[in-house]
């Protein structure tokens, strides 16, 4: 069923990815590289990527709509699971929230959605060929000027025999954790989340974090992060550095391998090679998505519960930890991040509240609820009423009777 309280959120989206297209093709007609190529790649990965995560977000959650329909059925009135007129009542909740939510609609927010994704892991590979990686010396400065004449590295290390838990626990956790809370966020808001103003504000705070940070922000402030340091600027590498990832591949052995210095090597490899086609994973530390991306979480999930906003919080401070700890990013890379995403999303906001179809969540179980009260009442009420009329009927007829004898 197709609901204008989403349209507003289906033109966003489309919008959006417009944008996305429009940056890829011009980024690559400057690249100088071959559309036809990252044309065929970008279907290719679209078509193997998203019809999977499609199917399985369907069935997810058209699972939790209907668990959160009879969970909210009965949270009202518990008493009722002992009700036999109450599975009525549900069957219809049930199938009025089926019914209404817009699937055409969040099938197409979704295709809008991955594209942008594709094209944004697309764009960003073309990212060395837009504008060279110069601004890291910079950020080393910045970083020692703002962390008391030390970088973060340097702190972290003072830790001791304390360093290689965390680093193994990071390591472990960083990248998966957080794609995986990603994607599951991404997909609840897009095929479960009822509240219109809240899923648009944040499909807007997302795509434009990864566009106008992402992106943008990303080829004008082109950098490597402490991790590629050494492999880009050589001898000119601050020693700190070339230190620290000597230290990282001291822990990467093959009995307990790094995660982080698996993907390091594939990404060199990958990023040495001139055929787009080998470079769909591009790399530029400032400013930093893990990051940003943990605070979007966490901003999203206050809206739902404290409990789950306090549980995001921590999962945003450890991802701005493991970004500089793993050598990924430089702290100040997190720091641009968190307040470039809190930015967007207070516009974002701004402008959700500017669209008059967007309303507040719609609340189905009280509207069916009520209307099946209403028959069951009015099937009771018009019962009682055949029954006291053959009643006084039978009074009746038994008082001429009793008049007659």
């Amino acid at each position: 069923m197709i609901s204008l309280k989403n349209l507003d959120t289906v033109r966003i989206c489309g919008a959006i990815s417009l944008i996305m297209i429009m940056w890829f093709v011009a980024s690559g007609m400057i690249a100088g590289a071959n559309l036809a190529d990252a044309g065929h790649l970008f279907i290719q990965d679209f078509i193997d990527a998203s019809v999977f995560l499609l199917v399985i977000s369907y069935f997810v959650s058209l699972v939790s709509l209907i668990i959160g329909s009879i969970y909210g059925f009965y949270r009202k009135d518990p008493g009722k699971i002992f009700k036999p007129k109450a599975f009525l009542e549900l069957e219809s909740k049930v199938a009025y929230d089926l019914a209404t939510h817009d699937w055409i609609n969040r099938f197409l927010i979704f295709i809008f959605c991955f594209m942008c994704l594709v094209l944004f892991s697309l764009s960003k590979s073309l990212i060395p060929d837009l504008n060279s990686y110069s601004w890291d010396p910079a950020f080393y400065e910045l970083e020692k000027f703002i962390h008391f004449g030390k970088t973060p590295q340097e702190w972290f290390l003072t830790l001791g025999s304390m360093c290689d838990p965390i680093i193994r626990y990071l390591d472990e956790h960083y990248s998966k954790n957080w794609f995986l809370l990603m994607m599951f966020t991404f997909c609840f808001v897009i095929f479960v989340e009822k509240d219109k103003k809240l899923q648009a504000r944040f499909l807007i705070t997302y795509f434009a974090s990864w566009f106008i940070l992402g992106l943008i922000a990303a080829t004008i402030f082109a950098s490597v992060g402490p991790i590629y340091f050494a492999e880009t600027y050589g001898a000119a590498a601050p020693e700190i550095y070339t230190q620290y990832m000597g230290y990282l591949n001291s822990l990467h052995t093959d009995e307990a391998p790094l995660r982080g210095i698996i993907i390091f090597e594939k990404l060199v490899e990958e990023t040495s090679r001139e055929d787009l086609s080998y470079r769909a994973n591009g790399f530029s530390a400032m400013p930093s998505l893990h990051v940003g991306i943990g605070a979007l979480l966490f901003l999203y999930y206050t809206k739902k519960s404290y409990i789950l906003g306090a549980f995001f919080f921590l999962f945003a401070v450890m991802m701005m930890f493991g970004s500089f700890i793993m050598g990924w990013h430089y702290a100040i890379d997190g720091y641009v991040a968190i307040i470039g995403v809190a930015i967007i999303w207070m516009l974002a906001g701004r402008f959700v509240d500017m669209l008059p179809k967007l309303q507040e969540p719609d609340q189905p179980d009280l509207v069916i609820t009520d209307t099946v009260s209403s028959m069951i009442s009015g099937e009771e009420l018009s019962m009682s009423r055949c029954s006291a009329t053959s009643g006084s009927k039978g009074t009746k007829r038994t008082g001429i009777n009793s008049s007659d004898v």
